[in-house]
């Protein structure tokens, strides 16, 4: 789990702490993102490029798993990812029996309606 508050933290502090998680989960897709762009400037071989932008993202990909277990851990919704990074999330897919079977779940203690 992510500590966003220390010791000695009240008031606005801890509220802010979903804020804060928000940020940091754009933050870490948008790093995901531009991390090509980064190691193509850095002049390495194809071979090299590819190791150090594999390693990058999984950098990153492990930051957003974190980031996306303390949102659930604090009750507080996961932002959707992008289809290039939803296998950061396979390993919960058990949890719900999948995507569908998790909607389902939804449309039927909604009485359909899931607006």
């Amino acid at each position: 789990m992510i500590c966003l508050t220390m010791t000695g933290e009240t008031g606005w502090e801890v509220g802010a702490a979903p804020i804060r998680l928000y940020q940091s989960h754009h933050g870490a897709v948008s790093s995901w993102h531009a991390a090509e762009r980064g190691v193509r400037r850095m002049g390495l071989s194809e071979e090299h490029a590819r190791a150090e932008l594999s390693k990058t993202r999984a950098r990153y990909e492990d930051r957003l798993r974190e980031i996306r277990s303390d949102l659930r851990e604090r009750d507080l919704l996961v932002p959707p990812l992008p289809p290039e990074l939803r296998h950061v999330d396979d390993d919960r897919a058990g949890e719900f029996g999948g995507f569908d079977e998790f909607h389902s779940t939804i449309e039927e203690s909604s009485g359909g309606d899931v607006r």
